[in-house]
């Protein structure tokens, strides 16, 4: 892995999601390509140490009741402070440790899942020397999703919705039409994704 890999578009900064590439509870890592933004960011997070150290504690907390099936009433505010969120506690860093393990069992359980969705379905083509903690079904096969879940009483909440550029030729010609799209990480345990596949197998 090199810079150009890392940053193929010149960006500044790439984020690693660690929930996404190894199934740990919480964590991420920043990699930057500008010291400048480096030097700017972390004199932020110097500027609210403390306010992250709590905020931080505080998250974690509400992450392990929700793994535990506690999930407090306030649950769902956490996510909308994720990005102010520098610290992570002790007991999450042993979690990452202990994650770490797991990083090519993740990648290949990604691959097979990845795989398994694609020989059920039309999905969008994507690069086989990679892998991603999401599939994006092709337009047909969003419609179809779309039409199966509007006939039915109790809507299934395994689709995620975006709109996605078909065309996928940029700023040209876009196409943008609503994608159904499948979370397939860690996160998702194998009876969702098995719920899943036996809805698009009806399809």
């Amino acid at each position: 892995m090199n810079q150009d890999s890392l940053f193929p578009n010149g960006e500044e900064a790439a984020f690693i999601s660690l929930p996404k590439v190894v199934g740990s509870l919480s964590g991420g890592i920043v990699l930057f390509n500008s010291k400048k933004m480096h030097k700017n960011v972390y004199a932020i997070m110097r500027r609210n140490q403390m306010r992250n150290i709590e905020l931080g504690q505080w998250q974690s907390r509400q992450k392990c009741l929700d793994v535990l099936g506690r999930r407090s009433d306030d649950f769902s505010t956490w996510l909308h402070y994720e990005n102010q969120n520098t610290f992570i506690s002790n007991s999450e860093c042993f979690d990452i440790y202990s994650k770490m393990l797991r990083y090519f069992t993740n990648g290949q359980m990604l691959r097979n899942r990845s795989d398994y969705l694609e020989s059920l379905v039309s999905t969008e083509k994507r690069d086989h020397s990679r892998v991603g903690p999401v599939v994006v079904f092709s337009r047909s096969t969003s419609e179809a999703i779309a039409s199966k879940i509007d006939k039915l009483d109790v809507k299934p909440h395994n689709f995620l919705w975006r709109h996605f550029d078909f065309s996928r030729s940029g700023d040209c010609n876009p196409d943008y039409s609503k994608a159904a799209i499948a979370p397939i990480h860690a996160g998702i345990s194998e009876k969702i994704f098995e719920s899943l596949t036996r809805f698009l197998g009806d399809l």
